[in-house]
């Protein structure tokens, strides 16, 4: 009897401690669920606030800066931004790879360092004229962007802002544009269309690197600096026209562009680095403005021997010209502008048919 009077008072005790033990658990658990709950609104900056509606769109509404790396919670297809913010955060949207649209209202003046990177399902995008900033990386990765307007009002495209948007196909980038920087557009495998205006001072390193479906590029006078390997790989490039500013050409600037025709050259080169043209396989024309015997005193580095065995035309010069066409509408001649200067017609840059009548062809390796 007293044994079994022991025993109930053990079980009795054992539940008790069993209870004791469980309500911190339960609480816990409790507070946990409380946490994992995923909130449809929040805060993204001082005074701007963002909401998450059933239908997937996401608000951001109020005014001033958004946060750099806001937290925002699941990744809709939609997002509406509304006027009074003032600025798209660092890393904002980066890898929301469902978003397919996004408004930009005309308060924002700047655009953070990979706000839209990654979102590979980002068709189109808009950034109104009030953009002044758009910073590094900032839709790189976007592999489904197809178009893109640039405001005027940008002065920088700043390194891979549109690195690996395999999808776009032209850029129209404004006057307002000095200096296309480092790997701005490379990799954009499908980039056939891109206008470069006279505002354009420095294209940097792999500015325009592995572009391998551009075929011309016009490059405009204003531009002084070309730096290593901004058209490397751009396999289908045809053409090319060196500007009168441009005094060298640096490394590997145009490697591996291996349909690469003609060459122009303004007598203001003074140095080619190496492998500037290495790969350039079919080269079969330079065109170069100034004399035989200055164009021997330009410093030609190793691994460009496609440029100096292709025919050499020296006192090149163009002026006054224009487009004619033969009865089948295919150009026959283009000129237009001074030596050095970029050749252009409706249908891009093609082979100059018809020469200056003072020039000497050599080759390069016959004069050694």
């Amino acid at each position: 009897m007293k044994k079994a009077k022991k025993f109930k008072v053990i079980s009795a005790i054992s539940v008790f401690v069993i209870i004791f033990i469980m309500i911190p658990l339960v609480a816990v658990t409790t507070s946990a669920l409380d946490i994992c709950i995923t909130p449809n609104s929040g805060s993204c900056g001082e005074n701007l606030s963002w909401n998450l509606d059933d239908s997937g769109i996401l608000t951001i509404s109020g005014t001033g800066e958004m946060d750099d790396n806001p937290r925002f919670m699941g990744y809709p297809m939609f997002i509406v931004i509304e006027s009074g913010v003032t600025s798209i955060g660092e890393d904002a949207f980066d890898n929301w790879s469902q978003l397919t649209d996004v408004s930009i209202p005309d308060t924002v003046t700047s655009i953070g360092a990979s706000a839209f990177k990654g979102c590979s399902s980002l068709t189109n995008v808009t950034i109104p004229d009030s953009v002044r900033t758009i910073e590094h990386s900032a839709f790189a990765d976007c592999s489904s962007l197809v178009s893109v307007n640039i405001p005027n009002g940008v002065t920088a495209l700043n390194p891979y802002t549109f690195w690996n948007c395999s999808a776009l196909a032209s850029i129209n980038i404004p006057d307002s544009v000095i200096n296309i920087k480092n790997s701005a557009f490379a990799r954009c495998s499908n980039l056939t269309d891109v206008t470069i205006p006279d505002s354009v001072t420095t294209i940097e390193y792999y500015a325009f690197g592995a572009c391998d479906s551009l075929v011309d590029i016009i490059i405009p006078n204003s531009v002084k600096n070309i730096g290593n390997l901004a058209f490397a790989d751009c396999y289908n490039l045809k053409s090319i026209s060196i500007p009168n500013k441009v005094t060298s050409i640096g490394i590997s600037t145009f490697a591996n562009c291996s349909n690469l025709e003609s060459v122009i050259l303004s007598d203001s080169i003074t140095s080619i680095g190496g492998s500037a043209f290495s790969g350039c396989t079919n080269i079969e024309n330079v065109y170069y403005c100034g004399t035989k015997e200055k164009w021997e005193t330009i410093s030609i580095e190793s691994d460009n021997e496609s440029l100096i065995n292709s025919k050499i035309t020296f006192d090149y010069n163009i002026k006054s010209a224009q487009i004619t066409e033969d009865e089948q509408n295919k150009p026959k001649v283009i000129q237009g502008s001074n030596c050095g200067a970029s050749l252009t017609g409706s249908i891009g840059i093609v082979l100059i048919t018809t020469l200056s009548t003072s020039f000497v062809i050599r080759k390069k390796k016959d004069q050694c």
